[in-house]
């Protein structure tokens, strides 16, 4: 396995410091730290506020995350420098050549030390390009045997019945992987005991079936191809992105180990902008995104692929981001990927999107009426077949002894549970997070770690610490989760609003930064 990820790739596979030494996985890490550990309530609060952990923390203060963007020399972090945005244009059917040049250079790169290659494929946009550029390698003599696309999830959904269409047009083998409820207990236990919980076990989906892959196996997936393809983060555009704040709408911990929190990951926040002190706003919140979102959440999840097999993100190569962040804001969005489907994979250019039902662009052929919208039950699933297994795990006397968590809110969290019918939000992440932190705390004292008892008994009056609820939060756990019709209605109506508000951002920022012509002979 020659090809190594570059301290400059966006994606690179996770590595732990404990003391004075890295380590390639949590568990050595963990065993190497001293015997008695601290809970990190900033990543605690950073994960509660977002889903995942902000700065190189972990849940326990004796060990550290590699730093984004970093290469390590005698144990030691040494940070690469972040590249920079830029405000070049160019016509669009130019744009998409040079990507997907840029993407093939990068997938020729990864594939060549790999006989067998398995890309993880969904309905979505990225799974299909990714497949399809391993395609193009194929039919241009450039891999050995033809790849083998793998989905997971349930199999009347969009994503697995669409997948598993993309794999017939590009005559790939195609593999299902089903995911059941009984495999969300595993998952959490996984992600808690080999991944330190820095995630919720929702990540895992069916990734543990990747374990038993054939020795030197090549699994591509494309979980950044949103971000850098079309400046999408959580269906907001890159414009549309605010300063993060880390702000728990549950407020699930006591009040004074909240301020602490809070405090704690805004200055991992502050620290992330320092390494780019000139960079604009909407370049900051990209460096957010990728360095701590991505990084700390879906990267660390797939990471549990690496064994057997290792897993590859494409979209992450330095020339690939680097092409995508010096184009302006203003033309970075579906446009590209239009074209290059058009272009460069005419076959999937006209097949529905499983997001939507309908072509990202032009005339939709292949769209199928019924289908479940989501691969997923994980909503209906904690409510009935896991609510008894998930509130054993979440035993409140055991939880209130820890005198971490405002028990309320807890009280709360567990009614929006057991009644929600749709899901909204980051409820259930948020109740399979806590299960595993009752299995996280456990595996500590399984391999004879101590931790320093923490108390934050809140000396503030009952009154000034209730529980407080946003209108909008009233809304999503009294109305939206309750319906999936009126879910849906509310979705389409915040789609449409955002699609008028990016085109009124992109309009102000083309006035505010006039765009300059690309110089094509930096990337062709």
């Amino acid at each position: 396995m020659a090809f190594v990820e570059t301290s400059n790739h966006l994606f690179q596979p996770p590595k732990y410091k404990s003391k004075t030494k890295y380590f390639d996985d949590y568990n050595s890490a963990l065993k190497h730290a001293s015997e008695t550990v601290n809970i990190d309530i900033g990543a605690i609060q950073s994960y509660l506020s977002f889903g995942y952990i902000c700065g190189n923390r972990t849940l326990l203060k004796e060990v550290e995350r590699q730093p984004w963007l970093s290469k390590i020399v005698n144990n030691e972090a040494i940070l690469s420098q972040v590249p920079e945005h830029g405000f070049y244009t160019e016509d669009y059917n130019t744009l998409a050549d040079i990507f997907f040049k840029l993407l093939l250079d990068e997938m020729r790169e990864v594939i060549k030390d790999f006989d067998d290659i398995y890309v993880l494929l969904s309905g979505g946009l990225d799974s299909r390009i990714a497949a399809g550029v391993l395609k193009f390698l194929y039919n241009n003599g450039e891999l050995k045997s033809v790849p083998k696309a793998v989905s997971w999830g349930l199999k009347d959904s969009r994503d697995v019945v669409y997948a598993q269409e993309i794999a017939k047009i590009l005559e790939f083998e195609w593999i299902h992987v089903p995911l059941t409820p009984e495999l969300v207990i595993k998952n959490i236990h996984v992600t808690s005991k080999e991944l330190g919980l820095l995630h919720s076990p929702e990540m895992l989906h069916s990734m543990l079936w990747f374990k038993n892959l054939p020795k030197k196996s090549l699994v591509i997936a494309g979980s950044f191809g949103d971000s850098i393809g079309r400046a999408e983060f959580s269906n907001l555009h890159l414009l549309q992105l605010k300063h993060p704040k880390p702000l728990d709408k549950f407020n699930i911990l006591q009040p004074t180990a909240r301020d602490i929190g809070q405090q704690i990951v805004s200055e991992d926040i502050d620290n992330l902008f320092q390494r780019t002190p000139d960079a604009k706003s909407f370049a900051h919140y990209e460096h957010f995104m990728q360095g701590y979102r991505m990084r700390g959440g879906l990267c660390n999840a797939l990471s549990v692929i690496n064994g057997n097999a290792k897993i590859y993100q494409i979209f992450t190569a330095p020339k690939v981001y680097e092409f995508i962040w010096s184009l302006h804001p203003s033309i970075r969005g579906n446009e590209i990927y239009i074209k290059l489907f058009e272009r460069h994979l005419p076959k999937l250019s006209q097949f529905p999107w499983a997001r939507t039902n309908k072509a990202l662009g032009g005339k939709t052929k292949g769209a199928i009426k019924g289908l479940r919208l989501h691969y997923h039950e994980y909503t209906k699933w904690s409510k009935n077949e896991l609510r008894s297994e998930l509130e054993t795990l979440i035993d409140f006397d055991w939880f209130k002894s820890l005198n971490l968590f405002d028990m309320q809110s807890l009280d709360i969290l567990r009614t929006i549970i057991r009644t929600s019918e749709v899901r909204v939000g980051r409820a259930n992440d948020i109740w399979f997070w806590l299960a595993g932190f009752r299995v996280f705390m456990d595996h500590l004292s399984d391999i004879n770690k101590s931790v320093v008892k923490l108390n934050f008994s809140d000396p503030i009056p009952q009154k000034q610490s209730e529980h407080k609820t946003s209108l909008k939060e009233k809304l999503n756990h009294n109305v939206l989760n309750k319906s999936a019709l009126v879910n849906s209605m509310s979705k389409d109506l915040r789609t449409h609003y955002r699609t008028y508000e990016t085109k009124k951002l992109k309009k102000r920022l083309l006035e505010k930064y006039p765009p300059k012509p690309l110089n094509r002979d930096l990337f062709l």
